[in-house]
């Protein structure tokens, strides 16, 4: 027959072990939380590295555009008209 006083430290390892076996659930679940938010951050990051690529490629495009306009318009014939 098991005494008041065994009985009292079986309750308290049992309500401690399942306060370690909730506390782990939780840290993966926290950790799990952790790991999503930063894969969505870097592709996010990727994405936004990625356009910014394609906006410096237009932009760079449209550069070479106008000095080529600008190097045709002084190189042409100059008409003035008063």
């Amino acid at each position: 027959v098991m005494g008041t006083a065994e009985k009292a430290r079986l309750k308290i390892k049992t309500y401690f072990n399942e306060l370690r076996e909730t506390l782990g659930r939780q840290e993966m679940a926290a950790l799990a939380a952790v790991d999503t938010h930063i894969r969505e951050k870097l592709c996010s990051l990727r994405q936004q590295q990625e356009d910014m690529a394609v906006l410096m490629s237009q932009i760079s495009a449209v550069c070479h555009q106008c000095e080529t306009t600008l190097q045709q318009v002084w190189a042409g014939p100059m008409h003035l008209h008063f």
